[in-house]
């Protein structure tokens, strides 16, 4: 039987394959109109939610990882419904424009990737604190300072995805922001909310860890980093996206964001393997 590592990898072989083939044959990827797009767009954004679901699974153990995945998946929907109507929270009103299924105004998938961003966040920060040998903070150690700054971390993760994602979203059509703002269009305020959602979902869940840990999955180490090659399949598809459309300055600053963690992950993981072998 193949190992999990070895699915979870065959499963991103497979995804970079589909979204290299849709790029070149389309040159966009509008997510709104999944279920409804072609078979090839729809395979594209729902087989990373495969991927999280089997990684949360093994990693988390349990329950753990369902409830992570479904609360963040319910908040992001609560300000998502509450943004689209009000305006409130994300810095402005803005509308989808979406064929595909939706729950109130929302499309479904965005409800989905909600759960993909910030289960990518709070994994790529777990990654980088296991190859700094430390472990997750919990109440017997004391270590609360520790457990703050993870949860801004992840906080501070999940917007540089969004500082890249956003822009080129609009640009495409998939949704328009109606109080524009001075981010190619979009409302400095958005961040805020990104990192708001980010922040309550991983603090509510790490704060649970914190008071009930439990030990690593026996081959933790084989998966720790895999949410950090997610991170940066994120990064390279939006890229290209960027580059196809021809939206220069919106990659150049999405970059800013997304490229120095993953510069930081590339570091720090590759020195400490380095270390363990020696």
């Amino acid at each position: 039987m193949a190992s999990k590592a070895s699915i979870l990898y065959a499963i991103t072989v497979i995804e970079l394959a589909l979204v290299a083939t849709h790029l070149w044959r389309v040159g966009d990827i509008v997510w709104t109109d999944v279920p409804y797009g072609s078979l090839m767009i729809t395979l594209v954004m729902t087989i990373p939610i495969l991927f999280i679901l089997l990684h949360a699974r093994w990693t988390l153990m349990g329950k753990r990882g369902a409830a992570l995945l479904a609360s963040a998946s319910a908040i992001g929907l609560l300000f998502e419904l509450i943004g689209t109507h009000s305006g409130v929270l994300f810095g402005g009103r803005y509308l989808y424009h979406t064929s595909g299924l939706t729950i109130g105004s929302v499309p479904i998938l965005v409800v989905l990737y909600w759960s993909l961003f910030i289960y990518i966040g709070y994994g790529t920060t777990n990654a980088l604190l296991y190859a700094f040998g430390v472990d997750k903070p919990e109440h017997r150690k004391k270590n609360n300072i520790l457990l703050i700054a993870l949860i801004l971390w992840d906080g501070l993760t999940v917007v540089s995805i969004d500082g890249l994602l956003d822009p080129l979203q609009v640009r495409s059509g998939a949704w328009q922001w109606i109080h524009t703002g001075s981010y190619f269009g979009t409302p400095i305020g958005n961040f805020f909310g990104w990192f708001l959602i980010t922040v309550l979902v991983t603090g509510m869940f790490r704060l649970y860890e914190y008071r009930h840990p439990q030990p690593l999955y026996p081959n933790y180490a084989a998966l720790v980093n895999m949410p950090v090659w997610g991170y940066a399949l994120i990064y390279g598809s939006l890229g290209v996206i960027a580059i196809i459309t021809q939206a220069r300055n919106i990659l150049i600053a999405g970059s800013l964001g997304m490229v120095p963690l993953l510069m930081l992950y590339g570091v720090v993981i590759i020195t400490q393997a380095v270390r363990r072998r020696s």
